[in-house]
């Protein structure tokens, strides 16, 4: 369905906290719809953001959203067009909802709240300009979080109130219900379900690492330390074992039963997990077109519980920026091969385990404007946020961005274990950024360190999120790590 059909525009009033440069403070409740409206267009620049799948209704076009987290973050897209910027955007209430400030060509046009969290309204935004392309920032300004939520702000697409040439009056009228689509256990047609907010991104804008001077780690404060044995895991001994005959599965594959166990297939497609207790055990997954929608060939962020992947080979029949390996919570993953991807793993909550592993073959692309410096950002393994974290007896290598990224995008980032491993290159091997959260806990021991992008940088860290160590070195010499700053 068309997003010029369904487009809302809002009832506005003034905000009596609005700041005093905004033109035009509006808190908005989508209920009228703009049969003429502009194409809606998607974001070409993120910052201090991330692009992830669309959660709200109706999918923009793109099958996107520009997710803003910070008071410094913002989106900028282009627009063709007259009238009022609209604004389609859902928003995650603690507190209060959020609010956003709206830039056309250089000039505050004015904020809006946004006021729902499920349908993307149509915010309109300031007062008219003429007809035109027009440059669209959009600022988010009101950031706020505590112990039990975070408030964030979804953006699905710009558009101008009319195309150009065309001038109309809005009508009222209600909003459209979305169509429900029933989950098939197996379509030859792509469809990933939205990570629930706090979504997943397929590239965080992350901001550049310049590491500042390095410091020794303390120990931890234990008994003996773990002996630097790094990881074995390899292409002898993860993923599909060799002589393993296959059974050929041609679309997707969602599991919805409980308990289910699957053994020995080929899908060509991409598989989701919505069950608890699911095996995964000696398959092969390639996946299928993208489009330009983030998808993974394995995607376990929903509800379930108790996923466990082993001896099985992920790696992507056609590369893509917008293509990961696997996107979850709750799962364990034991010598498994992933390749061919953006980031082979990307954790986006509790409970998850990685081990005996290799992720390597990670495909980097540019332009991608979605980074400061317009390439894809790949990580061997990301984690958005979580709780009791294992990566161990892995190999990691072969990504450009770092081997081990750890940030805060979904949630705090605490227990996470790194045991054992084999560590090479990235900028830094190991970033960890707080992402204005507060400090990260995570202890790293016994793991060996190849080459890094910048000279000597194993692991780089705010003072407050330096990680506890214990038996790190530096592969081949079995000199001891030594910790990076970085200012925030």
């Amino acid at each position: 369905m068309g997003l010029a059909a369904l487009a809302p525009v809002a009832i506005s009033a003034h905000d009596t906290t609005r700041p005093a440069d905004h033109a035009v403070d509006t808190i908005s409740t989508p209920v009228v719809n703009v049969a003429n409206a502009a194409p809606a267009t998607v974001f070409t620049s993120i910052i201090e953001g991330a692009l992830r799948k669309a959660s709200g209704t109706p999918a923009p076009p793109s099958g996107n959203q520009a997710t803003l987290w910070g008071n410094k973050s913002s989106a900028t897209t282009t627009a063709e067009g007259s009238g009022r910027v609209l604004v389609g955007a859902i928003g995650t209430f603690c507190a209060d909802w959020p609010r956003i400030r709206v830039t056309v060509d250089g000039k505050v046009a004015g904020t809006s709240k946004i006021v729902d969290a499920q349908r993307y309204g149509a915010y309109p935004v300031g007062t008219a300009v003429g007809s035109g392309r027009h440059v669209v920032k959009i600022q988010y300004i009101n950031d706020f979080r505590n112990s039990t939520c975070d408030r964030n702000v979804h953006l699905g697409f710009v558009q101008m109130e009319n195309r150009s040439g065309t001038s109309t009056e809005s009508t009222t009228g209600p909003t459209a219900s979305p169509t429900s689509t029933p989950t098939a256990t197996s379509t030859a047609t792509p469809t990933i379900t939205p990570i629930p907010d706090p979504a997943t991104p397929s590239e965080v804008a992350d901001e550049p690492v310049t590491p500042g001077p390095a410091v020794t780690p303390t120990p931890v404060a234990s008994g003996s330390s773990p002996t630097s044995t790094g990881a074995t895991a390899g292409p002898g001994n993860s993923g599909v074992p060799s002589g393993t005959v296959l059974k050929r599965h041609d679309g997707d594959l969602t599991v919805t039963t409980a308990g289910t166990v699957i053994d020995g297939l080929d899908i060509h497609g991409f598989l989701r997990i919505r069950a608890n207790d699911v095996t995964v055990r000696r398959t092969m997954i390639r996946g299928g077109a993208t489009g330009n929608s983030v998808k993974a060939l394995i995607s376990a962020d929903g509800t379930h519980r108790n996923l466990r992947i082993e001896d099985s080979t992920l790696k992507a029949d056609t590369a893509s920026p917008y293509m990961n390996g696997i996107i979850g919570r709750n799962f364990t993953a034991v010598r498994v091969d992933i390749s061919n991807v953006v980031d082979n793993a990307m954790v986006v909550g509790d409970n998850v385990t990685i081990k005996d592993s290799w992720f390597h073959g990670t495909t980097r692309f540019t332009p991608w404007p979605f980074q400061p410096d317009n390439q894809t950002h790949n990580d061997n393994v990301q984690i958005e946020g979580g709780n009791n974290i294992l990566i161990q007896g892995n190999r990691f290598e072969g990504a450009s961005n770092t081997a081990i990224m750890i940030t805060q995008n979904v949630s705090r980032s605490q227990g996470i274990r790194v045991v054992n491993n084999l560590l090479t290159e990235g900028d830094c091997t190991v970033n960890i950024s707080e992402k204005g959260k507060g400090p990260i806990q995570s202890t790293f021991a016994g793991n060996r360190f190849a080459k890094s992008g910048i000279a000597k940088c194993a692991i780089v860290a705010k003072t407050t999120s330096f990680p506890s160590v214990d038996g790190n070195v530096w592969d081949g010499t079995s000199t001891p790590i030594v910790i990076r700053t970085r200012p925030t």
